[in-house]
């Protein structure tokens, strides 16, 4: 007996509506709404979903130092920090035989990208950009504008990393 008078609350309940579904307002019309999460094996929308770890990606930093007296550069490439690659490349220009004074008058520094070095009769240009394309005609550009016989003579590139 108290088998069948659960079973009739249940029936009672429903009112008509089908299975994953309740009744919501009062008699004489109460609608049928999906009731979360039932049938689906998983989370509701409503329930909230566990949190995606994002990637994680580090910053890399290259840098072109020119003597354009002396005809010497120093370069530097893959650096976690701007300070870094630009030491690096101001250091190896004057390694390679360039003035300090003068390596610091053509300094490009670039993060997570590529750069450019144009080469003319009597000018040189520097360029970056996102990728080496970009950055050689950027460099071409200018160089054509300000000397003749350009040439893109260097192109490297210093891409993020990443660590998750």
């Amino acid at each position: 007996m108290l088998a069948s008078a659960s079973w009739a609350a249940v029936a009672q309940a429903e009112q008509g509506c089908p299975d994953g579904q309740a009744p919501i307002g009062r008699q004489p019309g109460p609608i049928c709404v999906p009731q979360p999460g039932y049938g689906v094996g998983g989370p509701s929308p409503i329930q909230q979903q566990p949190n995606v770890r994002q990637p994680r990606w580090l910053d890399r930093w290259g840098a072109i130092a020119i003597d354009g007296v002396a005809q010497k550069m120093g370069t530097a490439a893959d650096k976690s920090s701007s300070r870094d690659a630009k030491n690096a490349a101001l250091k190896d220009c004057q390694t390679r035989g360039g003035s300090a004074q003068e390596c610091k008058k053509t300094l490009l520094v670039y993060r997570n990208g590529c750069a450019a070095v144009a080469l003319g009769a009597d000018f040189v240009a520097t360029s970056s950009a996102g990728s080496i394309e970009e950055a050689s005609e950027r460099a071409q550009k200018d160089c054509n504008a300000n000397s003749t016989n350009c040439e893109v003579l260097y192109t490297p590139c210093s891409f993020a990393v990443l660590v998750d």
